[in-house]
């Protein structure tokens, strides 16, 4: 299969994961690459490609690549402090509510519909979960 990036075409085997054809491609980008533009449809590094195509990709200096890093990391704290509440005594359900009401700059806020004490040390153990689920990918 053919993969134009940056104008130049490329040959790999029919399945092979955006991730693996970008990493041929991280040495060109100052940044890490985040997402990628296939045939004019944004794309996760995870999605195989099965077809010739021409691939873009973004990192976070791009303005998508970085809405893409932002989105991406919230989630992650969402899921996190589900993770962590869910583990604390009393509290025996991950289906924790919390709520992502807005951002300003860099900053974001949130609300955890739980009766729940925001410590330093819950901060940490969400912190810590949030490093222990991007290990695993």
């Amino acid at each position: 299969m053919n993969v134009t990036v940056n104008g130049k075409i490329y040959e790999y085997e029919d399945g092979t994961i955006l991730k693996n054809i970008s990493e041929d491609f991280q040495g060109e980008y100052k940044h890490p690459i985040l997402l990628a533009n296939v045939d004019g449809k944004l794309q996760e590094l995870h999605h195989h490609l099965n077809h010739d195509a021409k691939v873009v990709f973004f990192t976070a200096e791009d303005p998508i690549g970085y809405q893409t890093l932002r989105r991406s990391m919230s989630m992650l704290f969402i899921t996190a402090v589900s993770h962590v509440v869910g583990q604390m005594p009393g509290h025996p359900s991950p289906n924790v509510r919390t709520v992502l009401h807005f951002s300003i700059d860099t900053v974001f806020y949130y609300t955890i519909d739980e009766d729940i004490e925001i410590t330093d040390e819950f901060l940490a153990d969400v912190e810590n979960e949030m490093r222990r689920m991007i290990s695993l990918r």
